[in-house]
């Protein structure tokens, strides 16, 4: 509003979701008026000069309730965590970030329960933040992985506990989460990963109202976080903003609603997939058939097809496209799309990719590389039994030996190294993260 301000005088709040993780209700006025700027200017109201007519007023008790931000001390949770075996994997590069992974080690398999577990591994991960001077409100991002999605609610009660708005005053990290056979690779039912800055120079999107362009969040974290021009999203699902429930009509529907509710999110850093995009993780739930899983794939191409076509930009080339299947997924959703894009300061920039063997008949390997001179390197090798077969003739792909594999990761280094010699890029500038199946 240009001249005038909206004041409520009476209203009252009705609760569509009330729960005690993310409640969600409508603000119903009853009765308001308008007042006119200059009159607030002139009668001192609000503290704002001429510059600054558009200023939004924050309202005061519009906070979270002190029921919703009480944190467990990390040293008063960890006096059972002396006995479990905890693990840490910490990455560091010579840039401005790092990230830590934490998982219980349990090769027994003995349960604990969900919440036990991750009381340990979310203790165990502040208390190294604390260690190297840093706590909740730098970290970015979180990779949340349970053993059973039935206990996601579970999962929420327990993260809350930690991770607080009063903590993270900026914004509470952005979040994905899936299930993982986690207790059958002795890993306990809890696995964390976490994206830590060494700076608080970040913008968060945390909407948590019912609206027409986005869903609200499922869960306590932020829709989006800005850090270094590289914007990463939770992950989103297929899920219809006003009603906040699945889309129906199978896979392709879902993740058509999914990317449009990813790109009303980047539209909010005036960004767009099309754009923007370095790399796109597509979580497809099993139960999918392949028929499913094709659908998905056809309409993440799609997608930025008509969208190129119908905002006329041109692409310079093609985010990084990486399919993982999950046991489950929040909701029981079908598939879940979790974007990372480059949301540049200056737009003069320089972007390239490379898809090694796409343009041959014969496709020898799966690679594909997303650089953006000297800020973003992003490289993704697959490797298929098929390509497994040529890297190691002679040998079954079920069969393969340690030997077979150290010859495969080999392989794999060569590609990227080249990726980092080609972008004048040294190892100690790169995180990497692998599988094994």
């Amino acid at each position: 509003f240009q001249n005038a301000r909206i004041f409520l005088d009476k209203f009252e709040v009705i609760l569509h979701s009330p729960n005690n993780i993310a409640p969600v209700g409508f603000l119903h006025p009853l009765a308001f008026h308008l007042q006119h700027k200059m009159e607030l200017l002139s009668s001192g109201t609000c503290d704002i000069s001429s510059a600054k007519v558009g200023y939004v007023c924050e309202v005061q008790g519009d906070s979270t309730p002190d029921h919703m931000v009480h944190s467990l001390s990390a040293c008063s949770q960890l006096g059972n965590c002396t006995t479990k075996n905890l693990n840490l994997c910490i990455s560091r590069s010579s840039r401005d970030m790092f990230s830590i992974g934490c998982w219980i080690h349990n090769v027994s398999k003995t349960l604990d329960g969900l919440q036990e577990d991750l009381i340990s591994v979310l203790g165990k991960i502040e208390l190294k933040l604390n260690e190297d001077g840093f706590d909740w409100l730098n970290v970015i991002y979180i990779h949340l992985y349970i053993s059973n999605m039935r206990d996601f609610a579970l999962a929420n009660e327990v993260y809350v506990k930690f991770i607080t708005e009063k903590k993270c005053f900026l914004g509470v990290p952005s979040r994905s989460t899936i299930e993982l056979p986690l207790v059958q690779v002795g890993l306990g039912n809890a696995f964390v990963e976490v994206l830590v800055a060494n700076d608080h120079s970040k913008r968060v999107l945390h909407v948590q109202s019912i609206s027409c362009w986005a869903p609200s969040c499922i869960g306590p974290y932020s829709q989006a976080t800005l850090h270094g021009e590289v914007l990463h999203m939770a992950g989103q699902l297929g899920l219809d903003p006003p009603t906040m429930t699945l889309r129906s009509g199978g896979p392709a529907i879902e993740i058509e609603q999914a990317l449009l509710n990813s790109e009303a999110i980047a539209n909010c850093f005036n960004s767009s997939l099309v754009s923007c995009a370095v790399l796109l993780t597509v979580y497809c739930a099993a139960s999918l058939t392949f028929h499913g899983r094709t659908e998905i794939q056809h309409k993440m191409e799609s997608f930025f097809d008509d969208e190129s076509d119908l905002i006329d930009v041109k692409r310079v080339c093609s985010p990084i496209f990486l399919y993982i299947l999950a046991p489950a997924l929040p909701k029981g959703a079908l598939v879940e799309v979790k974007p990372v894009l480059y949301v540049p300061e200056n737009r003069d920039y320089g972007i390239g990719n490379n898809l090694l063997g796409s343009d041959s008949k014969e496709m020898v390997w799966d690679f594909q590389a997303y650089t953006v001179s000297g800020k973003i390197c992003a490289a993704l090798v697959s490797i298929t039994k098929d390509v497994a077969a040529k890297i190691c003739p002679n040998t079954e792909p079920e069969l393969l030996s340690g030997d077979h594999i150290r010859v495969i990761a080999k392989f794999c280094v060569f590609l990227i190294n080249k990726v980092l010699l080609d972008n004048y890029l040294f190892w100690g500038d790169l995180m990497v993260r692998f599988s094994l199946k």
